[in-house]
């Protein structure tokens, strides 16, 4: 559009002259001044576009240097509700167990495991949080003023390992910790920081809300990693273990290419049921 105006003004110019009138020059200097103010803008609004499409990019390669807290690389999301289909929470914990076996089997998966709360997945529905609470360490008591909210997502065994979060110290959770006598958590570095400061949380207690009996046993530590967003703060975060809650998203570390995997994935998580339908998300890199 800012290059239309020069050509019909040199239009009206050439016209113009052509005729000899006395006042074309003044005119010519006229159409001039025009063009070169047309010219002035165009560059201007031209360096703009670039410094933004510069800024841009620059922001895209920050965000993609930037430390997620996990591996990116080859990690497939697939998200099942059983629920949805009238399974129990008793027999939804038996799918999700026969899930993870029939996965793991396959010879091109490096490992596998459940979360309630997918890593970057965008499979919750829009404006979904984590479920949170207040959570108190044992033998002390939160003042009013203080806020100790945590955030909670139920993992199976294996989860920490399929997605590359690191364990700092202690322990993963086993099969045994399911039961509902199982009283056990792991914290995130962010958790573990507002819980108990500077001091080891192996082996100490944690507990709902802001004073009162703390049942559970704090039995790993494992680094901060993202949830919602690439640029969020990092979520004081307690993992539980899963109890045949539902949905979860099953994550998947794949030994290549995990676009070469997933159709398989897909169809071990329907396993026998052709009534669950499975939906996948694009790998977590994307």
């Amino acid at each position: 559009v800012a290059g239309l105006g020069p050509i019909l003004q040199l239009g009206r110019n050439s016209s113009a002259a052509l005729r000899g009138g006395a006042g074309a020059p003044n005119l010519t200097r006229r159409r001039i001044d025009a063009r070169d103010t047309l010219t002035v803008v165009q560059i201007a609004l031209a360096m703009l576009l670039a410094l933004g499409a510069g800024l841009f990019a620059r922001t895209l390669q920050n965000l993609e240097s930037m430390d997620m807290g996990f591996d990116r690389d080859n990690i497939l999301l697939v998200s099942v509700d059983p629920a949805r289909s009238g399974y129990t929470s008793a027999r939804s914990a038996i799918f999700f167990d026969q899930l993870l076996q029939r996965v793991r089997a396959q010879k091109d998966v490096k490992a596998a495991g459940l979360a309630s709360h997918g890593t970057l997945s965008g499979v919750l529905p829009a404006g979904t949080r984590f479920m949170n609470t207040q959570m108190h360490a044992a033998g002390t008591v939160t003042q009013a003023e203080e806020d100790r909210t945590v955030h909670s997502n139920f993992v199976s065994p294996g989860y920490f390992e399929a997605v590359g979060i690191s364990l700092l110290r202690g322990r993963d959770f086993s099969k045994t910790d399911s039961g509902e006598g199982a009283n056990v958590a792991i914290l995130n570095e962010a958790a573990a920081q507002l819980l108990f400061g500077i001091q080891d949380p192996i082996g100490r207690r944690i507990g709902q809300g802001r004073q009162g009996p703390a049942e559970l046993e704090v039995i790993g530590l494992v680094e901060d990693a993202k949830y919602l967003s690439v640029r969020e703060a990092p979520l004081p975060t307690v993992y539980l273990p899963s109890r045949g809650s539902s949905p979860m998203t099953l994550h998947v570390k794949a030994l290549a290419n995990p676009s070469s995997t997933l159709r398989t994935i897909e169809r071990e998580g329907q396993g026998p049921d052709a009534t669950l339908p499975p939906f996948h998300v694009p790998p977590v890199e994307a």
